[in-house]
């Protein structure tokens, strides 16, 4: 019978497998039918059908050659099955089939689709021992398998390698070392864009994005912005390189320059999403400017935009930072009225706006919300309520949220114990002022300055020569407290 066409690559894997089983029958079946059947079931994401058919190659007496092998890694990488990957090129090994860089690079593929950075890095070795003309594929993958796992170290110094390789980078190269360099290495970055401006590769949109994210993360807000000036004169920008540009303002909390830049957004007939509108509301926190968050926040409700807990969080963050404690809570009942859960983050933002005024006990309400398993309070959140106690003089209350910490294996820091001394000194403690100065030491944490005022403070205030003679000989090994000559 005439073996006929087989399977093209844009055949669904039900055919594949349907044409398979008829050759089975009428015992055509080749290697080269497997493959493309393999290959179907692969890119379909049924790798457990690729892996069933590569198998069954042995039981039909067929010798898989490496298209089979690296058809079956290529099925595994669609599916992250980086484990199955790395174990056919063991067994192409073991039946001495020549493992050849494509091989390596489907399964380097597999590895960087998972994350897995260390395999995907002893793949490119392997291919160095063997001594194996270097892919773009497996070097792109593994550049890929390193900025995916926040390897950013291993990825910048791979990039120094790649003349190494004899390879000539390609977009893909460019655009992921780009993405790499973001989080570590701005100015490797520049340097390595103004390359690729002397290539006869263009730039597109993901490079762009990729190097305004990385000047935006540096806080180079200026180059960020001239960067994306330049991608909007030679590219169509989207939405994603209009947010790293508007967070960019943050760092100079410049946000009329951030509504400019949401002005031409909306110019250029793009529809804002909720990452670039928290954006601008983070920008307009930071400069102090909560009146304008919450216009921001309406607006979005009104054009229909589906109101997101991030959005929230960020107007009252706003308001936590202009002391504004009483728009915070209205923002909050909102939200519950949105039918929108509050984070731990909504709760810790809200009990810190309570921590700044004289709502010690709403503090405290809020932070008791948090003790859940799915929504429980970290030290930030404790910190403010114990801040809260402090503006109070509630030195029992701040103490028993500190004994609630180590309930919760929190380890309070030397501001949460500083804030809780400060409590005792308002409150005229000087007792418990004393015994929270000693959990400082035989907690590891480090106390300081502020904390050890505190104590002294309250022992002044309080009489207690004897024992204040005591501190501030301990105090000694910091430096001399200003004030001391005065007791």
């Amino acid at each position: 019978m005439a073996l006929g066409r087989p399977p093209s690559t844009e055949s669904t894997w039900r055919e594949a497998l349907a044409t398979l089983a008829k050759e089975q029958t009428d015992l055509s079946c080749t290697v080269i039918r497997c493959s493309f059947a393999i290959k179907a079931c692969g890119k379909a994401t049924r790798w457990p059908c690729s892996l069933q058919i590569f198998s069954a190659l042995a039981g039909k007496r067929l010798e898989a050659d490496v298209i089979a092998h690296s058809t079956a890694i290529v099925a595994c990488g669609h599916a992250a099955q980086w484990q199955l990957a790395i174990a056919i090129l063991a067994n192409m090994d073991l039946l001495y089939v020549e493992l050849d860089v494509v091989a390596l690079g489907s399964a380097a593929s597999a590895c960087e689709k998972a994350a897995n950075w260390q395999s995907a890095m002893a793949l490119l070795g392997d291919a160095w021992t063997r001594r194996l003309q270097g892919s773009l594929i497996l070097f792109n993958s593994v550049l890929s398998a390193c900025q995916k796992s926040s390897r950013w170290a291993e990825g910048a110094a791979l990039v120094s390698q790649i003349s190494s390789w004899r390879l000539r980078p390609d977009l893909i190269t460019y655009n992921t070392a780009l993405r790499t360099l973001a989080e570590c290495q701005w100015s490797r970055s520049i340097v390595l864009f103004l390359r690729l401006l002397q290539s006869a590769l263009q730039p597109d949109i993901v490079t762009y994005g990729s190097l305004i994210t990385g000047l935006q993360l540096a806080g180079e807000w200026q180059r960020a912005l001239l960067a994306f000036s330049r991608a909007r004169r030679l590219v169509e920008v989207n939405i994603v390189i209009y947010s790293a540009a508007i967070s960019s303002c943050e760092s100079v909390a410049d946000w009329q320059g951030a509504l400019v830049l949401f002005a031409s957004l909306v110019a250029d007939r793009l529809q804002a999403d909720a990452t670039t509108c928290a954006s601008l509301l983070t920008v307009c926190a930071r400069a102090g400017q909560w009146q304008v968050a919450l216009a921001l926040l309406s607006q979005t409700c009104e054009r229909s935009l589906l109101p997101s807990l991030i959005l929230y969080n960020c107007a009252i963050s706003a308001c936590e930072a202009a002391s504004q404690t009483r728009k915070a809570l209205e923002l909050l009942a909102v939200l519950h009225c949105s039918r929108l859960q509050p984070s731990m983050v909504t709760y810790s933002t809200v009990t810190s706006a309570c921590a700044k005024s004289t709502e010690w006990l709403s503090a405290l309400k809020f932070l008791m919300k948090m003790n859940h398993p799915d929504l429980s309070a970290n030290v930030v959140a404790y910190g403010a309520g114990i801040r809260a106690c402090e503006r109070a003089a509630k030195w029992q209350h701040a103490r028993a949220l500190l004994q609630r910490m180590a309930c919760s294996n929190l380890l309070a820091n030397v501001i949460a114990y500083g804030s809780a001394t400060s409590a005792c000194e308002r409150a005229g403690a000087w007792h418990a002022a004393l015994q929270l100065l000693s959990a400082t030491s035989t907690r590891v944490v480090e106390s300081d300055i502020v904390l050890h005022n505190s104590v002294l403070s309250s022992l002044r205030e309080g009489l207690q020569w004897i024992d204040s003679l005591g501190v501030s000989h301990n105090s000694q090994a910091l430096e001399a407290l200003p004030g001391l000559s005065e007791l």
